[in-house]
């Protein structure tokens, strides 16, 4: 797990020195979760990586809409509210999306998982995780396309 987290910061540094050489002309707009608060489980570092990297995209230009610990009505309606931003941005817009809570992958499809998830099984996953290419594959028609970062347990 460690080294997925020293990947993570790598990719994003990389990110960040991209993002404040990019043209100003571009629009830059951000969705951050921190999703710590869940029954099972709470985790202890989500939010706070959340606010960390809320608090770099803002001095990297971005406009960014943060949230913490959402259950799964709140999630999806974030992600469709940032859906019909970044798509009414205009095709310069440069989307990214960051997630930290818990994820899951099956059958090849990664899935978020919201706060009030109760998944028992795999068939569960389907009704209370979100699917994740269901709200990055709008986001390719952009030019940039979107960038997306998990960091989750």
């Amino acid at each position: 797990m460690r080294i997925i987290y020293v990947l993570f910061l790598s990719a994003a540094a990389v990110f960040f020195a991209w993002a404040a050489t990019a043209q100003q002309s571009e629009k830059r707009i951000a969705l951050v979760i921190g999703n710590a608060a869940y029954q099972a489980q709470p985790l202890t570092t989500a939010a706070n990586d959340a606010g960390l990297i809320a608090q770099t995209l803002q001095a990297a230009g971005f406009d960014v809409v943060g949230a913490r610990d959402l259950d799964q009505d709140t999630l999806r309606r974030s992600f469709r509210d940032f859906l019909d931003k970044a798509t009414g941005s205009g095709p310069d817009t440069v989307a990214f999306i960051y997630f930290a809570g818990y994820g899951l992958q099956l059958e090849g499809e990664n899935y978020l998982v919201p706060i009030d998830a109760r998944i028992a099984r795999d068939t569960d996953v389907a009704a209370s995780a979100l699917r994740a290419s269901d709200y990055l594959r709008p986001l390719a028609a952009l030019k940039t396309g979107p960038v997306a970062t998990r960091d989750s347990q």
